[in-house]
């Protein structure tokens, strides 16, 4: 097989320090609403074709950790998407006028823990290989559930071009105390045989800190064999969840309710197990569903009047008449 164009060229350790994830936000923020200025709905509506930044696709909305700072609720909108409704979404993909950059393969649960998770990512390499143009696709996992058999599963697919893992806290306390259900031991060992069987797909490891810097000698170790580390902050999956820790309280604070425009709603769309159509990764109990794809296409919801209307009340500066986002501090 050969390699596959690599994602993340470079090994690189991201450290984020408060200061520079608020010139960050707020440089997001300025790109984001000169976009909004320059935004043609008339020529959405009139497309035919969509162009998106990232489709997420959610194989399950069941995860088998309960995170801390985690707005799931795990008693509503549970099960697997069917390998159908799969087929209808990579059908959609490769239309050549349709410009889809990346297949994020995750949304609300743990996407390996779909039962027929072979299945779904055979079926993903095989468009993958008969379409040269296909999107990149990634895969994020807590890799509570990855074993060796899931891993070469992974692999042997030729569907995924990046895998990212979620390890949070830096060492066994803070991780446990962050990823509930969840132990220390397990998950280097199920990251660490991934890396053993690994050639070709490039790999991250994102982490939340509980507070201070304290990575231990064995998480140091994993980090050298990965692609990218990066850190990162909690969040407040759009107002979600409230922190009850002073500090990211702070933190989170530093993000102003912005009014304007967010590159995620107009740059994205996630697709969940049963075909509903959401706008934005946060939304992870689909509180704002645009569309279903069971009942429409792709391009009905992407040119649709539920999706130009949010973008219409951000490109007026109105982004607080949108319930989802009406709270939300990410940009």
């Amino acid at each position: 097989m050969t390699k596959q164009i690599r994602f993340l060229r470079l090994r690189n350790i991201i450290d984020t320090s408060q200061l520079g994830w608020y010139l960050h936000k707020n440089y997001m923020r300025m790109k984001t609403n000169r976009r909004f200025d320059k935004l043609n709905l008339n020529k959405i509506k009139l497309s035919r074709g969509l162009k998106l930044d990232v489709l997420g696709i959610e194989f399950t909305s069941i995860c088998d950790l309960n995170c801390r700072w985690c707005s799931l609720d795990r008693t509503k909108r549970l099960g697997y998407m069917k390998i159908e409704l799969l087929d209808k979404i990579l059908k959609e993909v490769v239309k050549k006028e349709n410009k889809i950059k990346n297949i994020a393969l995750h949304h609300a649960g743990e996407t390996i823990l779909h039962p027929k998770l072979k299945e779904m990512l055979d079926l993903l390499g095989e468009y993958k290989k008969q379409n040269p143009n296909f999107p990149k696709v990634s895969l994020l996992t807590n890799a509570n559930s990855l074993t060796k058999e899931k891993s070469q599963t992974i692999i042997n697919s030729g569907a995924v071009d990046w895998v990212r893992f979620s390890i949070d806290g830096g060492n066994k306390k803070d991780f446990e105390y962050i990823r509930r259900g969840a132990k220390w031991e397990k998950i280097l060992e199920n990251v660490h045989n991934f890396l053993n069987l690994n050639k070709e797909i490039s790999t991250s490891i994102f982490t939340i800190l509980k507070d201070k810097k304290r990575f231990s000698g064995d998480f140091l170790k994993l980090i050298k064999r990965v692609d990218e580390h990066k850190i990162i902050f909690p969040h407040d999956w759009s107002g979600d969840i409230e922190f009850k820790e002073k500090k990211y309280r702070k933190m989170i604070n530093l993000a102003k309710n912005e009014p304007g425009g967010c590159s995620r709603a107009l740059n994205s769309m996630d697709v969940l197990w049963n075909g509903d159509i959401v706008p934005c990764c946060s939304d992870l109990n689909g509180r704002l569903v645009i569309g279903n794809l069971n009942k429409n296409s792709l391009l009905d919801v992407y040119k649709g009047e539920k999706r130009l209307w949010i973008l219409n009340k951000m490109k007026k500066k109105r982004r607080g008449e949108i319930g989802l986002c009406r709270n939300c501090r990410e940009v």
